[in-house]
């Protein structure tokens, strides 16, 4: 029987072609050059699934005819159940049985190897649609490449694909949550004076530019040293001063203006297509830790809305006991 491939000369029987799937659904090392050596996993996803209904077909003949004949060769009874154990020795064996019994063994084993090769090979490589129409098709996804040298690179965190989907690269706000409570858990410095300027710096803060221009969340944490992060600058792509959070180079050693802005929050802008970054009076917001005033600071942003009442934030955040985030904070980082 012809496989389906561009080589009209190879053919394959119906034994062979199982014995093939079998190795195929074994290995997620190997996505090329598959079966008779034209088959691959991006191109020829389809024509394997085809195969593998014609497979289960061809396994429920030979075992019907087996069942029906009381003089059946019994070379091949002994083919079927070495077939028949090989193919439960090769995952889970009661799933395996279910599958066989339901007539789509062969169906279930090449669509989990491609779910595996999704997960280990390609989803890495790519951004997916999150639409369910494109969630499993590879051609409606950008790689990640493209999309940061036509999107990224340009400062847009949003891409359509070829349906007209809208999808988003930026972090879900069960991330940004997580950011912003972690920020809050200690707004205190950990030192007053650092080793160079000798002003006072907490020990973690965003690197606003992998916020602001990648639409990624990174906590740099410092640990000692003068305000310069990463010390030297090189041991990340974006260099900036961990007192003022302006980049190195607008700030620096002596430099005027380097003021604390105060404790960094981070959200989507109104229409979800770029990350912001907006600042908490750290002062205040230890005062009203400790009961000296009433209400928590807001956090103040550049667009509107421009102010974020501090007891919404903190309602939202869950972070409403006051006692233990002092505790917290007095614990300090070390």
């Amino acid at each position: 029987e012809l496989l389906g491939c561009s080589n009209l000369s190879h053919n394959i029987c119906d034994t062979c072609l199982r014995m093939g799937l079998r190795s195929i659904s074994e290995d997620v090392l190997t996505i090329n050059n598959l079966l008779c050596g034209c088959f691959n996993y991006k191109t020829d996803l389809k024509i394997l699934i085809v195969l593998s209904k014609k497979a289960d077909l061809s396994l429920k003949k030979a075992m019907d005819e087996i069942d029906s004949n009381e003089n059946a060769n019994e070379y091949d009874k002994l083919a079927l159940k070495l077939e028949l154990e090989s193919t439960r020795g090769t995952g889970n064996e009661s799933e395996d049985i279910e599958a066989r019994n339901q007539g789509i063994l062969y169906f279930t084993k090449i669509t989990k190897w491609s779910e595996r090769i999704m997960e280990k090979e390609i989803m890495p490589l790519y951004h997916p649609c999150t639409h369910p129409e494109c969630s499993n098709n590879v051609n409606h996804w950008i790689l990640r490449s493209d999309f940061d040298n036509e999107y990224r690179n340009k400062g847009l965190m949003t891409w359509k694909c070829p349906l007209g989907h809208s999808n988003s690269i930026l972090p879900s706000q069960e991330e940004i949550k997580q950011i912003n409570c972690s920020l809050l858990y200690h707004p205190e410095y950990y030192t007053q004076a650092d080793s160079y300027d000798h002003c006072p710096l907490r020990r973690y803060r965003l690197c606003s530019r992998c916020a602001l221009q990648n639409g990624c969340l990174l906590i740099a944490s410092h640990s000692d040293g003068c305000k310069q992060w990463p010390a030297g600058g090189s041991q990340h792509q974006h260099c900036f001063c961990f007192h003022c959070t302006r980049t190195w180079g607008l700030c620096g050693h002596g430099k005027s203006g380097c003021i604390d802005p105060g404790i960094q929050q981070i959200r989507k802008n109104c229409d979800d297509s770029q990350l912001e970054i907006g600042y908490i009076n750290g002062t205040e917001y230890i005062k009203w830790l400790k009961g000296s005033i009433r209400e928590p600071p807001p956090t103040l942003f550049e667009t509107e809305p421009k102010t974020i009442l501090g007891v919404d934030r903190q309602e939202q955040l869950g972070l409403t006991n006051k006692t233990e985030l002092l505790q917290e904070s007095n614990k300090g980082t070390r």
